[in-house]
Parts: structure tokens; C-alpha cells; sequence
């Protein structure tokens, strides 16, 4: 039976059920469609990052930005090296597996390149990490209290001062 005509929906109920109302040659058709509802998000469980080397990624990551070895938690049945590293609440995979994406010609700023961010309570402590450590990293462009670094295979991280999201150096929070 061709429709001719459609009426948008005349009820919805809870976000998740639709009354739809068309009219075709033969009169009118009534139709209903469910959608699943949607899930409750509870946050990020980790990000999942590519690394050329675990060992020398686990120096880099526990020595020199300050994680914890989480590698405990990752699951032996996996059919490749890796570990997990945790910073706060927050946790990163690390994957050795073979990169398919280019290293070269990225953006100097990883803040113009897909990263990771995190907070933390202060930069000033990692920032003088980095620069002893001779790790090259930016300060934010937007004015935030951040500072973007790369891994040792290229994969840019953030770490944003808490307090600072959402407002630019030089703002005053308001209370």
C-alpha cells in the first residue's frame, strides 16, 4: 500500500516508543516503532594506545610522567604484549601492535591532533619532569593551564590543570 502522506509523530513516550499516523490511498495507517533505550554512561574505562616497545613505553610512562603499573589488571589471555598504566582514576592501554597510522607530518601541537587528556592538580611538577627528561611538549593555544607532550611512538597527551577547564589563564573563578 503506497503512502502518500506522513504525519510526524503523534506520540512519543519516554524517548523510546513513536505513535506515527500516515495516510495512504486506503485511508489511513496507524504504525508504532520501539527504539531501545538508551545506554547510562559511567565514563571512560581507558583509552587503548599503540606502542612500538612495552618496556620502554612503561619507563616513559611510569618514570617519566608520574603513572602507576595497573598491568596487573590486564587480562593473559591477550594475544599481544602490552600493560596498563594508570594516572588518578584514569587508565591507558598500552597495545604493541603495529601502528597503521603514519608518525610523520603530525601537528608539532598535539592539541591539534587526536590525544588524551588529562587532569591533574598542577603542571608546574610535570613540566619540570619533561624538561629534565628533555621531552618536548606545548602549552596550551586556548590559555588553559595545559601542557601537550608525545609518547615515545608519537601519541600526543594532554594534561590540563584542574581548575582550569573551561576557563581561560587570567579568568577569575567565580565562586
Amino acid at each position: 500500500m503506497p503512502i502518500l502522506h506522513s504525519i510526524p509523530p503523534l506520540l512519543t513516550f519516554f524517548g523510546v516508543c513513536s505513535l506515527l499516523v500516515s495516510r495512504s490511498t486506503d485511508g489511513f495507517v496507524l504504525s508504532m516503532s520501539v527504539k531501545s533505550p538508551k545506554p547510562v554512561f559511567g565514563g571512560i574505562a581507558h583509552a587503548g594506545i599503540l606502542v612500538s616497545d612495552t618496556q620502554s613505553s612503561m619507563r616513559f610512562y611510569l618514570d617519566v610522567l608520574g603513572f602507576e603499573d595497573d598491568t596487573h589488571l590486564r587480562p593473559s589471555t591477550l594475544p599481544f604484549p602490552g600493560a596498563f598504566v594508570r594516572g588518578g582514576a584514569q587508565q591507558i592501554h598500552l597495545m604493541e601492535l603495529p601502528n597503521p597510522d603514519p608518525t610523520r607530518g603530525r601537528p608539532e601541537h598535539g592539541g591539534r591532533d587526536r590525544h588524551v587528556a588529562f587532569t591533574v592538580d598542577n603542571i608546574d611538577p610535570l613540566m619540570a619532569r619533561l624538561t629534565e627528561e628533555g621531552v618536548p611538549f606545548t602549552m596550551s593555544k586556548s590559555g588553559r593551564r595545559a601542557v601537550f607532550c608525545r609518547d615515545l611512538d608519537g601519541n600526543a597527551l594532554e594534561f590540563m590543570e584542574e581548575g582550569s577547564v573551561g576557563r581561560m589563564e587570567g579568568e577569575k573563578e567565580e565562586l
